[in-house]
């Protein structure tokens, strides 16, 4: 018979596994209410707890594994030579099953903390089963019956910070066009009263000489050249009289509230000078929430302006003869930085005034906004646009976007007199970050003009040489939000040259942001990432942290996180989500229910309760340097 004795070891082993678990629980649980400022030291781990001690208790697992083996072989050998006798044979017994019972102790325990770990850094899943509405597990709260991921509880990951996500020029930005505007977008609703000279400071350089700051700008002053070493001028740019500041929505159609700026200089920026921008905490949220922290940015301007018109790099639909989901959204990618604002004028679309908007879609009757179809607009940086169907596609269906050129006839990079079709003293079509009009067909002298449109209507008697269109799937399945379904390679870690994530999934479109921890997103715009060149982060020209994006897989270079202190702290750890903007449809009058998004299935009242355009969350670990 088996002794307690001898199952002593393994029930001990078995123990300090259980042990362990419930001391990562209790330490995992109250960690971020702690809060501490803990220096960062660059060579050591900065994996999380549950994820260190995973990767222990598989090391010591393994451990057992090899003595355990070891000891079935002594038992084998002590059968083997027995000679017979029978009492050397129990033993032989009592070894080998001494070790299966004490590898199915270990081999539990191993399961159970598992399951504990798991526990407690989260299911990504979620839930399962129906839920009293109000109620909470973890990071999921009950929404219409269903279990739904909190993004905004901090502890759960996303966090809920007001931020910069985007601004252009980039930060390190070198040789910008002396006609660039400067823009930027926030991660919630802005309170524009607070986006002012008092709180956004623009600065030039210059070299210890006075006369650098005298004269500039069309005729300002700008001070003495007496910051920063005597290497800025004293005077704010945003202060000068005629700048503009003009505030929009980039962020959905859902509220229609401003959550991005743009300011256009009273003149042309000055030759070859480097330009500082800086945003304090006392720019804040619609709801009073101050930015995270100061956000300071920097750019130099070439010799040269820039009155080359934009042009759409890329789009999806992408025109092909497959069918395409009928809530699929439009996205378009420009080849260089764009008006933001001028893309957003495309949520202008309506049946009243059909002929003038950013963005026309029409059937092949040439009917424009057939059926009552509009389409709410996510900016994820100014490079690209995504629009979202407010309602779905018919079903087999041809579909003829335009995105539209305008009516600049004189080329003056404005819209004015008779060239104001709506009369509304909007662009009424797409520009770039230097005012200049979309023009497909650029060099055939038609500057800014409606040959020059991106896709052409059937029955458009401007008749744009650029043919665009796509057909609808005959399906009633309405989910066309992207999903992510696997991401390489786990752990990644920021210091290896050549290292990037990669999600793969589908429906990821052409362009969109990635959603990380901490309030970071990462963008076509963003190039604060981490890489073994540049450690603090990479600020080189033209490289962001995306290094590409189509609709079946994102690769991405790691992000850069700062902590209060400036502090570089490269870990994130936590969820990843993709963000493709946009509205779902609530079935009003029918099933009272969202059709698509995140919340389909659920009890709605209107379609700004049915999200669309997020994927699921997954969890990426990006750890300290090999």
């Amino acid at each position: 018979m088996l002794s307690s004795k001898k199952l002593k070891p393994y029930i001990f082993s078995g123990g300090i596994f259980l042990f362990l678990a419930i001391v990562i629980v209790i330490v995992n649980a109250s960690t971020p209410a702690l809060a501490l400022d803990v220096p960062t030291v660059s060579n050591l781990s900065t994996r999380s707890l549950p994820d260190t001690a995973a990767s222990i208790i598989n090391a010591f697992v393994g451990l057992v594994g090899v003595i355990a083996l070891g000891i079935f072989v002594y038992g084998g050998y002590v059968w083997m030579t027995s000679g017979g006798i029978p009492q050397r044979i129990a033993l032989a017994k009592r070894i080998l099953l001494s070790a299966v019972i004490g590898f199915i102790i270990i081999l539990t325990s191993w399961a159970i903390v598992n399951f504990i770990i798991e526990g407690a850094t989260g299911d990504e899943g979620g839930p399962g089963g129906a839920c009293t509405e109000g109620s909470v597990s973890g990071c999921y709260d009950c929404v219409g019956g269903s279990w739904v991921y909190d993004n905004t509880n901090v502890s759960c990951g996303f966090g809920d910070l007001f931020t910069v996500k985007w601004v252009d020029p980039k930060n390190g930005d070198a040789n910008i066009p002396l006609c660039r505007i400067i823009q930027a977008g926030f991660s919630k609703n802005v309170n524009t009263a607070t986006v002012t000279s008092a709180n956004v400071t623009i600065q030039m350089s210059c070299a210890n000489d006075n006369s650098q700051c005298l004269n500039v700008l069309g005729g300002n002053n700008l001070g003495t050249c007496s910051v920063a070493g005597n290497t800025r001028c004293s005077g704010n740019i945003a202060a000068l009289l005629g700048v503009q500041w003009n505030y929009f929505d980039a962020l959905s159609d859902i509220d229609s509230l401003p959550d991005a700026f743009e300011f256009i200089p009273p003149a042309e920026w000055e030759k070859n000078r480097t330009y500082r921008i800086e945003m304090t905490t006392a720019v804040a949220s619609l709801s009073g929430t101050a930015l995270s922290g100061t956000f300071v940015s920097t750019f130099s301007t070439g010799s040269t302006t820039d009155n080359t018109a934009p042009q759409v790099a890329s789009i999806v639909p992408d025109g092909s003869a497959v069918p395409v989901c009928r809530m699929k959204p439009i996205s378009a990618v420009f080849n260089e930085p764009m008006r933001a604002s001028s893309l957003k004028d495309a949520a202008t679309l309506s049946v009243a005034d059909p002929d003038y908007a950013s963005l026309e879609i029409s059937k092949a009757d040439g009917s424009i906004s057939p059926d009552g179809l509009s389409f709410s607009s996510f900016i994820p940086d100014p490079l690209s646009v995504i629009y979202s169907p407010n309602k779905p596609y018919d079903k087999n269906t041809a579909y003829y976007p335009i995105l539209r050129a305008g009516e600049d006839t004189d080329g003056n990079k404005k819209i004015e007199g008779a060239e104001d079709k709506n009369g509304n003293g909007q662009p009424d079509g797409i520009q770039d970050a230097c005012l200049n009009f979309l023009d497909q067909t650029s060099g055939d002298g038609l500057f800014g003009s409606p040959f020059g449109d991106y896709g052409d209507s059937p029955v458009d008697a401007d008749d744009s040489p650029v043919d665009y269109s796509f057909t609808t799937e005959d399906s009633d399945d309405l989910q066309c939000d992207p999903e992510i379904l696997n991401i390489v390679p786990i752990p990644a870690y920021y210091d290896a040259p050549t290292e990037i994530i990669t999600l793969t999934g589908k429906n990821f479109g052409n362009t969109g942001e990635v959603k990380l921890k901490d309030s970071i997103s990462v963008n076509f715009a963003n190039n604060l990432c981490l890489n073994n060149a540049s450690v603090p982060p990479n600020t080189d020209t033209g490289k962001t942290c995306l290094a590409a994006w189509n609709d079946a897989s994102i690769t991405l270079i790691a992000p850069a996180r700062t902590q209060a202190s400036g502090t570089l702290d490269g870990t994130i750890d936590g969820p990843v989500q993709v963000n493709l903007g946009g509205i779902g449809v609530c079935d009003l009058g029918g099933t009272n229910k969202c059709l698509n998004g995140i919340n389909s299935g659920n009890v709605c009242t209107s379609n700004n309760d049915c999200p669309a355009g997020l994927s699921n969350i997954m969890s990426v670990d990006i750890a300290s340097p090999h």
